[in-house]
C-alpha cells in the first residue's frame, strides 16, 4: 500500500481505478441495509431493487447460512458467517483494547452478559466500481446502549490456544465501530484505519504525525489521529443507510425474520433492536486520507462497553476473510538420475491461483527443499489463463481475479526422498513490496528410484612351464566389468577364488579398484597364478571321470566384492554359495591345463 497524500490513481488489491472522494459507491446501493434480513419489504433504499437480475443487489438472507464462507454468495465476491455457537471465548484482560496491538489481547472461555453476547458475526466483500465491505451481527438480547466493534485485518488473525492471538495489525487495517444508543435504527458510526508509527505504509495525519502517536486534537475529523494507532478514516456521527452515505449502520426497529436466527425462536426471529448491518466504501475512504484500499485476509466482530476508543471489549467472533487471497497447489514428478549418475533431476510444479477479486502482482513462489537445497530467488510463477490475445497479462507473474500461473522448481539432489514445502508471495500494487502471503502452503515429497546392477565376465588360458626338470600350469586370466545401471558406481574391488572347487577355499582380494560411468566397461587383468587343485570331474566317452577330452581342468571364480552407487541402490546376489552370496557380481571361468587337441593324451 501507498499512503503518501494527496490525489492520485487508487489500486484496489488490483483494480485501478480514478477515484475522487465525491464518487462514492454507497452500500445501499449494492446491498439492502434496511434493518431487515430478507429482500425489500418496504420502501428500502431508493437504489436497490430485485426486479432486475443485473442489479448488484443482496441481502442478508441471501448471503448468510452456516458453511457459507468464503464462497461468495449473490453479487458477492467473498462472504463470512460466523455463529456464535462456534465460539465460547470473550476478550479478557485490561490490554484488550481495540487501540492496543494484538499481542497484548487476552481471551477466556468465560460467560458474556447477554446483552453483549453475540448470536452470530457476518461480512461480505464486493468489488462492483469500488471496494465495498458490508458487514452485520446480531446480540442475544439487549438492555441500554449497545457497541459494536468490526475488525478487518490485513493479515491472519487467530486464536492461539493458550489465552492469546496469533497475528499482528498492520497498517492500512480497518476498524468501525458503531453505538447504539436507546434502541433507536439510526446508530452512530465510525471507521479508523491501524496506523501504527514504525510499521511499513504509515499514513502522515493532518497535523503531520507519521503513524499516530497520540490524539490530534479532542475532536478528530478524516485524517486525524484518534488515539495512538489509529487514524480517523470516517468522523463519528448518524450515518443513514437510505441516505446514500459512503458509510453506514443500521438497526431493527421491530421484530425481522432471519433464516439462520433459531436460538430463542423455532421461525427465526430476532427482536429490535439485536440485528446490527452496515457497509463502508473502503475505496472512497482511504481515498479521503490520501492512501490506497488493502486487502484484507481475517475479520473480527465484537462487543464494546462503549463506543470510546479506549471501551473494554467484551464478546467476539473471529475468522477468515481473505478479500485477496492466492493458492497454491504443488506436485512432484519421480526425479530422474542425470546423465553422470550422480545426482536425481527433479522437477517439483504447480499452479498459483488469484483467489481473490483483485489484480496481483509480481507473483512468486519460494520453494524450500530438505534435505537442503541451496535456496535461489522466488520463482515466477507464468499466467496460463486463457491466450495472449484474451490476457494482458498471458506469460507474466501478474495474476488477475480468478487467473491461475505455472511454475517449476527444477534442482538436483542425490537423495530418493526429498521433502518439498512452497508459499507464494504477491504485491497489490504494482512495482510494490510482497506483503501477500497464499494461504495455504502447498507440500509434497519428491521421489526416485535407481536401481543399477554389475556384471562381471571372465575368461582364462593356461600355459605349461618347465623349471629344473618340472613341469608347472601357469594360469592367466581377466575380463570386464560392465556398469548396467543409472548410477555412477565407484570403489569395485574385485577377489578371485583359484581353486573355485573347494567351497571353503580362501579369495584372493585383487589389487586396486574401479570407477564406472552409468553404461560404461573396463577391463581388468591380464593376472597370473598356478593352480593348487585340478578338476578331474569331467568324465570320457569311457566313462572314467577325467578321462574326457582335455581331461584336466582349472575351474576359477572371480567375484565383485565391494562397490558404491553415487545414487539409489546396487543389486547384490543372492545365492547359496557363500562365496558369492551378498556379492555384486560373479563370473566362472574353466581353464583346460591341454589347451591343443591330444596335448594330453596319453
Amino acid at each position: 500500500m501507498n499512503f503518501q497524500k494527496g490525489c492520485k490513481f487508487l489500486i484496489i488489491c488490483s483494480t485501478v481505478l480514478c477515484a475522487a472522494v465525491a464518487m462514492a459507491q454507497a452500500p445501499s446501493t449494492i446491498f439492502e441495509l434496511d434493518g431487515t434480513a430478507g429482500p425489500l419489504s418496504g420502501p428500502g433504499p431508493a437504489n436497490c431493487t430485485y426486479t432486475a437480475a443485473n442489479q448488484p443487489c443482496d441481502y442478508w438472507n441471501l448471503i448468510n447460512s452456516t458453511g457459507s464462507s468464503g464462497v461468495g454468495r449473490g453479487h458477492s465476491v467473498l462472504n463470512t458467517f460466523i455463529a456464535g455457537s462456534s465460539s465460547t471465548n470473550a476478550f479478557t484482560g485490561g490490554h484488550s483494547k481495540d487501540a492496543l496491538p494484538i499481542s497484548g489481547w487476552a481471551y477466556s472461555s468465560s460467560n458474556t452478559p447477554p446483552k453483549d453476547g453475540l448470536n452470530a458475526g457476518y461480512a461480505a466483500a464486493y468489488s462492483i466500481t469500488d471496494f465495498d465491505v458490508i458487514f452485520g451481527a446480531d446480540r442475544f438480547e439487549g438492555s441500554g446502549d449497545a457497541n459494536s466493534g468490526i475488525w478487518f485485518f490485513q493479515n491472519n488473525v487467530s486464536l492461539n490456544g493458550t489465552g492469546g492471538f496469533n497475528g499482528s495489525h498492520a497498517n492500512g487495517d480497518v476498524f468501525v465501530v458503531s453505538s447504539f444508543v436507546n434502541g433507536g435504527g439510526n446508530p452512530v458510526i465510525a471507521a479508523y484505519a491501524w496506523n501504527q508509527p514504525g510499521l511499513p505504509h504509515a499514513i502522515t495525519s493532518n497535523d503531520g504525525q507519521n503513524g499516530c502517536s497520540s490524539a490530534s486534537n479532542n475532536n478528530p475529523q478524516v485524517g486525524d489521529c484518534a488515539s495512538g494507532n489509529l487514524l480517523v478514516l470516517v468522523a463519528q456521527g448518524v450515518a443513514n443507510c437510505t441516505s446514500g452515505n459512503f458509510t453506514c449502520a443500521t438497526a431493527n426497529t421491530g421484530t425481522i425474520n432471519a433464516k439462520w436466527a433459531t436460538y430463542n425462536s423455532p421461525s427465526g426471529t430476532i427482536t429490535s433492536p439485536f440485528f446490527f448491518s452496515g457497509g463502508i466504501d473502503i475505496t472512497h475512504a482511504f481515498a479521503a486520507v490520501g492512501g490506497t484500499a488493502p486487502c484484507f485476509a481475517s475479520f473480527l466482530e465484537e462487543t464494546r462497553t462503549s463506543q470510546s476508543i479506549s471501551a473494554v471489549l467484551k464478546d467476539f467472533l473471529l475468522g477468515g476473510f481473505p478479500v485477496c487471497s492466492m493458492s497454491i497447489t504443488k506436485n512432484c514428478p519421480a526425479g530422474t538420475a542425470n546423465s553422470g549418475g550422480t545426482a536425481f533431476n527433479y522437477n517439483p510444479n504447480g499452479v498459483v491461483t488469484n483467489t481473490g477479486i483483485g489484480t496481483l502482482y509480481e507473483v512468486q513462489v519460494f520453494d524450500t527443499v530438505a534435505p537442503a537445497i541451496t535456496p535461489g530467488p522466488g520463482i515466477n510463477v507464468s499466467n496460463n489463463t486463457g491466450t495472449a490475445v484474451t490476457n494482458p497479462y498471458f506469460g507474466t507473474n501478474t495474476l488477475r481475479a480468478g487467473d491461475t500461473g505455472v511454475w517449476s522448481d527444477p534442482y538436483t539432489s542425490a537423495s530418493t526422498s526429498v521433502a518439498d514445502s512452497a508459499y507464494a508471495l504477491a504485491s497489490e500494487t504494482p512495482n510494490g513490496s510482497q506483503t501477500l502471503q497464499s494461504t495455504n502452503t502447498a507440500q509434497a515429497t519428491c521421489a526416485a528410484q535407481a536401481n543399477t546392477q554389475l556384471t562381471i565376465t571372465k575368461s582364462c588360458s593356461t600355459t605349461l612351464q618347465v623349471s629344473s626338470g618340472a613341469v608347472s600350469v601357469v594360469v592367466s586370466y581377466g575380463g570386464t566389468i560392465t556398469n548396467a545401471g543409472p548410477s555412477k558406481v565407484t570403489g569395485i574391488t574385485l577377489e578371485d577364488y583359484p581353486d573355485s572347487s573347494n567351497m571353503n577355499g580362501a579369495g584372493t582380494p585383487l589389487t586396486g579398484s574401479y570407477s564406472l560411468l552409468p553404461g560404461a566397461s573396463v577391463n581388468y587383468g591380464p593376472l597370473t597364478y598356478s593352480p593348487s587343485l585340478i578338476d578331474q570331474t569331467i568324465t570320457g566317452s569311457d566313462g572314467i571321470a577325467g578321462d574326457g577330452a582335455g581331461r584336466f581342468f582349472f575351474s576359477d571364480l572371480v567375484t565383485i566384492t565391494a562397490a558404491t552407487p553415487s545414487i539409489g541402490t546396487l543389486t547384490k546376489v543372492v545365492s547359496s554359495d557363500p562365496r558369492t552370496n551378498g556379492t555384486y557380481g560373479f563370473a566362472t571361468a574353466s581353464c583346460p591345463i591341454c589347451q591343443g587337441s591330444g596335448e594330453c593324451t596319453p
